[in-house]
């Protein structure tokens, strides 16, 4: 599944085992091309999305994937809505280590806000900025 999410070339790629429900959820790993991840936002809502809309043969409401880090209740309503695992948060940066490092000055960088890892079972780092313009 590594090999497939890297030839794909997507940064994180869920896969179901099967289109069954087991124990009253779906199983659902999450890879990126090295590694299989417990957690990850965006591949859970397009997974939940598609189960319910393409493999269940009737509307439903709610679905439960069964991730590494756990079962995550999906909701179908306006919006998809999850609840995700709570963030942890790491080590705080300054502005001027990472500014070179994504090629912006440091008054691009808003000071009032952290630079830090955050996670919620797929580490990254938040850069508050500015604005938006290139």
């Amino acid at each position: 599944m590594q090999k497939i999410a890297a030839d794909m070339n997507y940064w994180r790629t869920t896969f179901t085992l099967s289109g069954e429900e087991h124990d009253g959820r779906y199983d659902v790993p999450i890879f990126t091309s090295q590694e299989e991840v417990s957690f990850a936002g965006h591949p859970t809502l397009g997974t939940a999305y598609v189960i319910a809309r393409e493999i269940e043969a009737e509307p439903i409401e709610r679905i439960s994937l069964n991730l590494e880090a756990g079962r995550i209740p999906v909701s179908f309503g306006d919006v998809c809505w999850m609840r995700q695992p709570s963030p942890t948060f790491g080590h705080a940066f300054t502005s001027g280590r990472l500014s070179r490092v994504l090629g912006v000055e440091d008054v691009d960088l808003d000071g009032w806000l952290p630079i830090q890892e955050v996670s919620a079972r797929l580490p990254c780092i938040v850069t508050p900025l500015e604005n938006l313009e290139p």
